[in-house]
């Protein structure tokens, strides 16, 4: 589990900067990005999307702002893995 979410950071992280890297005038947050990249790669590889939310949280210790955004991606990507990749 804790190498999924390290992997999950990395990836979002370094995607992130690439992102402000090419595109110098944007505002990405590294740290959102890092948090997402957690949530999605977690929540395709444990198949447990309540539980992802609840791990990321503890883990990462957010606070309710970002309860609602971290379920819609959470959500989001339990759509695309369990019904558009079959």
């Amino acid at each position: 589990m804790i190498p999924s979410f390290s992997l999950g950071v990395a990836l979002a992280y370094l995607l992130g900067v690439l992102l402000n890297f090419l595109f110098p005038g944007s505002s990405l947050s590294l740290v959102d990005l890092s948090l997402v990249g957690a949530s999605i790669f977690l929540t395709t590889t444990m198949k447990a999307p309540l539980t992802v939310v609840g791990l990321v949280v503890s883990f990462t210790v957010q606070t309710n702002q970002t309860l609602i955004p971290l379920i819609v991606i959470v959500a989001l990507t339990t759509v695309y893995d369990r019904y558009l990749l079959q």
